[in-house]
């Protein structure tokens, strides 16, 4: 629950900076063009850059009592490791027990279905709120700020109250199903409230991303 709570607060900041940088694309693209966007997001990242290697503090020491059980484990011989051709097969053969899992086989399944979606859905989302609802630069960067927007109190408000309730398998199927019912609502919207829905059930949906689920479904 726990680290749920961190996941769920960063990408509630990374959902902010997608309102806020939706917004400002917009605009500065409908009044200055593409090549002033591009720039601007250049700039900002050099700037990041710095702040990263300039702002932050160095990574904490360690505590003593950490110290020296480290250097007790050094000290105490270790097992040899398999090099050579033992070692590349050992390899092989975990990932080829793996692949012949089921289980393994439909997780994956799934997340190149998902992935499929997203980037369909992302890489024409554009041409299909211009085409279908007449959205011009400004107009979209705003309604990508709503969808931002959402996420941020998805996983701000909805994950933190989500976690200490429900299972992590739960949040996971759930969200899957809330996910596909967005996905099909946006492409059957015809005006821009049913589209906001749709945006909306998306939002939820992908509160899975900030669960642990990876240790509970593969037990």
């Amino acid at each position: 629950a726990e680290r749920s709570g961190y996941m769920g607060k960063l990408n509630m900041a990374l959902s902010l900076g997608f309102t806020a940088g939706s917004s400002v694309g917009g605009l500065v693209t409908t009044r200055w063009g593409n090549g002033a966007t591009v720039g601007g997001s250049v700039l900002c990242g050099v700037i990041y850059v710095a702040v990263v290697f300039t702002a932050l503090p160095p990574p904490a020491e360690a505590p003593p009592a950490a110290k020296a059980s480290r250097r007790r484990r050094g000290r105490s011989p270790s097992p040899a490791r398999p090099t050579g051709e033992g070692s590349s097969s050992s390899g092989a053969e975990v990932l080829g027990v793996l692949l012949r899992s089921r289980r393994v086989l439909a997780l994956l399944g799934c997340k190149a279905a998902l992935s499929l979606a997203f980037f369909v859905l992302t890489g024409t989302f554009d041409l299909f709120l211009a085409e279908r609802f007449g959205m011009d630069p400004a107009s979209f960067g705003f309604f990508i700020s709503f969808v931002g927007l959402c996420f941020a109190v998805v996983n701000g408000a909805v994950v933190p109250y989500l976690i200490t309730r429900l299972s992590a398998s739960t949040i996971m199927v759930g969200g899957l199903l809330v996910l596909a019912a967005g996905r099909a609502t946006i492409g059957a919207a015809q005006t821009v409230p049913v589209l906001m829905v749709g945006d909306v059930l998306v939002a939820l949906g992908g509160c899975r991303h900030s669960i642990p689920y990876a240790n509970p479904l593969a037990s």
